[in-house]
């Protein structure tokens, strides 16, 4: 629901960019920041799971180890996208450098980034000064790790996570020249748009991580289950029968 809404607002900035398409640009963020912290939450919950896991069975070690390898690089590039939208937000509102709790606090409400109309400022950040090409190649690395730890036959799971986290360059509709990946979300925006752009990276790395970890959760539970033979083995309820007696033993299946 907040995706298709943010659709909308982006839409509608080419027709207007008023006072209430800004206000809903600052309450999608917050429902985008939200969702991202409702997914880190859950995703912690997982990882205790490996903690546990690990602890209980040594097969599950190199598991954990590799879902806490995912975990580390989702929130080095999770806190790299927030520390550019506090960069953005010091300079709208001509705070001081280190105003970092200041501008944490203004993105939080409707009224908090009062210079939110800009245009000029996150161009001149992200697309002048470069940070965004170097966000872009932040966030092909952080893609590739993630589809490295997919096996190679599971296709669908590695196309559907490269597309959750792409960085292509738009098609370009009808006779529309072709622009870049950076332009797209950093040029002719309004300064809220583009930290809404920001979030919603957040979010998409947080719902991706969650995935590649319940994958490798799912692994675990796999090995827990391997057998080289499975066979079946008669358990008789008395050690004596005799004559007349119902012979009713227990049958288990046996694995090796």
């Amino acid at each position: 629901m907040i995706n298709m809404m943010y659709l909308v607002l982006i839409a509608l900035l080419a027709l207007n960019v008023s006072k209430e398409v800004l206000d809903a640009f600052v309450l999608i963020n917050q429902g985008l920041v939200r969702t991202t912290t409702n997914f880190s939450d859950k995703n912690d919950k997982v990882y205790a799971n490996f903690e546990s896991a690990a602890a209980s069975a040594p097969k599950a070690v190199k598991w954990k180890r590799k879902a806490f390898e995912v975990r580390d690089q989702a929130n080095a590039i999770v806190g790299y996208l927030e520390d550019l939208k506090i960069e953005l937000v010091i300079k709208v509102e001509k705070l001081e450098p280190g105003d970092r709790e200041i501008a944490m606090e203004k993105m939080k409400t409707k009224e908090g980034v009062e210079n939110k109309s800009d245009t000029d400022i996150p161009a001149t950040m992200m697309i002048n000064d470069g940070k965004g090409p170097m966000l872009r190649k932040e966030l092909v690395k952080f893609r590739q790790f993630m589809v490295d730890m997919v096996k190679p036959e599971h296709t669908q799971f590695k196309d559907a996570i490269q597309a959750a986290l792409s960085t292509d360059d738009p098609i370009p509709l009808g006779d529309n020249p072709q622009i870049s990946w950076e332009s797209e979300f950093f040029e002719h925006l309004p300064a809220i748009a583009v930290i809404c752009n920001m979030s919603q990276m957040q979010s998409s790395i947080r719902t991706a991580e969650a995935e590649i970890i319940g994958y490798l959760e799912k692994a675990i539970e796999g090995e827990a289950m391997k057998f080289n033979k499975v066979q079946a083995i008669v358990i008789p309820l008395y050690t004596h029968d005799t004559e007349g007696d119902t012979f009713s033993p227990d049958l288990v299946l046996g694995g090796s």
